[in-house]
């Protein structure tokens, strides 16, 4: 799901590019900010249906997705290994492990 609403932002994204003049230098920072939101929820559901271990379910989810993200790049041609690659690993794991924290520290809404 993470990976999904991922994609839907950077559909967004590129619907509001090609609509107004965003510079290039915004491009990189769009696709960071994409990537840790879709993260993010990836954790958080991953760590929900898991029940506990919020920090492993978080970073499992955000590891696949980097894997994903990085053999998408190798497909397209446009892999290349430094330090903007390690800056998306980063980023990835973390906005994905705080949301596997937050999605195993969040209450359920019971009725009874």
């Amino acid at each position: 799901m993470g990976i999904l609403l991922t994609i839907f932002i950077f559909l967004l994204l590129s619907l509001v590019m090609t609509a107004r003049d965003i510079p290039h230098v915004a491009v990189g920072p769009m696709a960071v900010t994409a990537t840790a939101v879709g993260s993010l929820l990836a954790g958080y559901l991953s760590s929900k249906l898991l029940g506990e271990k919020g920090l492993l379910a978080g970073a499992a989810a955000g590891g696949m997705i980097f894997i994903l993200i990085l053999l998408s790049s190798f497909i397209a041609g446009s892999f290349c290994l430094g330090f903007q690659v390690a800056l998306r690993l980063i980023t990835i794991l973390l906005a994905a492990v705080v949301g596997g924290v937050a999605g195993v520290n969040t209450k359920k809404n019971r009725k009874h």
